[in-house]
């Protein structure tokens, strides 16, 4: 009896002592969107995926991670759209000529450009190969290009949400266009000019559900750089358009693809650098990464983004691979 009563007197003093005792505090100083630790980096991980289903890459161009957690490539000179696990493992191809972009909306439809200015899709209900749903009209190009061979649409982006509409590029009207489920045109999402919300020679558009918020990011210019991300409703930037922001500075040419990770960082690939370049969401440059390492773990025209958790998938197109990047934050020597 005696031995109970110590029991249930030590537990009443246990409970008595937890009960007056501080509470842990909370975390007060979580990540800001767009931070990163000063000494963090990217490293490849090797080897690279360099074929599937047998078949060599040719200039892959693309990367998306759809909605289903597959990793789409648009595997641009083998004339199809490769399916495959996120560690790599080969599940399907598509047929579909010279694909340049792909990605896939909520119903799990695929939607791709080529180079032949069309939108395509792939039903994932009915299967089967893509279809072509849009042409687009032909339009000037200014010189020295003139000849009708050259692509008008470069980018293709669908909606984060089950509304199953999608963005287009079209870098010579200078705008990008929404249209609807039924492959309609709706609206011009971001008109042509060169002010905070506006566009000049898209090269690519990517959609972003970022704390349930739908954002639009571009690439677009000729000769220089330039990047917006900017709400989908509103078209109100969220990058300060301004020159304090790194991502106007620039003058490098050759940009083609923008993903962004959870944090609200962004990520372009230079394919003229052969780098990709990491900017904070106020649009500082954070850090480059792909030329270094050995030869061998170098980016070659690097086209095509993607970012998964801690991972940056690139389609390094030179390379005929699609190369995988993981965040370190072991201090660099």
């Amino acid at each position: 009896m005696r031995t109970a009563f110590v029991i249930i007197l030590m537990l009443f003093i246990a409970i008595l002592l937890l009960y007056c005792s501080d509470k842990a505090s909370q975390p007060t100083n979580l990540p800001e969107p767009g931070s990163v630790l000063p000494d963090s980096t990217y490293v490849m991980i090797t080897p690279a995926w360099t074929e599937a289903d047998g078949i060599a890459f040719d200039r892959p161009s693309d990367v998306k991670i759809g909605y289903d957690r597959f990793l789409y490539v648009a595997d641009k000179n083998n004339d199809r759209v490769v399916k495959l696990t996120l560690a790599g493992e080969f599940v399907e191809s598509y047929q579909i000529s010279n694909p340049t972009q792909v990605t896939q909306d909520r119903a799990l439809d695929l939607l791709a450009v080529n180079d032949s200015s069309v939108v395509l899709r792939r039903s994932f209900r009915e299967g089967g190969d893509f279809q072509v749903v849009y042409t687009a009209p032909d339009v000037p190009r200014p010189p020295p290009i003139n000849d009708t061979a050259y692509a008008v649409l470069f980018g293709i982006a669908a909606s984060p949400f089950p509304d199953k509409t999608y963005s287009f590029s079209n870098f010579y009207e200078n705008e990008i266009y929404r249209f609807d489920s039924d492959d309609e045109f709706v609206a011009v999402q971001v008109p042509s000019g060169n002010a905070a919300g506006r566009v000049a020679a898209p090269v690519a558009v990517n959609s972003f559900n970022i704390g349930g918020q739908y954002y639009i990011g571009y690439t677009s210019g000729r000769s220089s750089f330039s990047v917006q991300l900017i709400e989908a409703s509103s078209g109100r930037p969220v990058i300060p358009f301004s020159d304090s922001a790194d991502i106007y500075l620039t003058t490098v040419s050759g940009h083609k693809d923008i993903a962004v990770d959870e944090l609200g960082n962004i990520f372009v690939t230079m394919a003229s650098a052969s780098e990709v370049w990491k900017f904070s969401r106020n649009g500082q440059l954070l850090l480059k990464f792909g030329q270094d390492g050995p030869p061998e773990d170098r980016l070659d025209n690097p086209r095509g983004i993607d970012a998964y958790q801690q991972y940056i998938y690139v389609a390094d197109t030179d390379n005929d691979r699609v190369v995988r990047f993981e965040v370190s934050t072991s201090p660099q020597q």
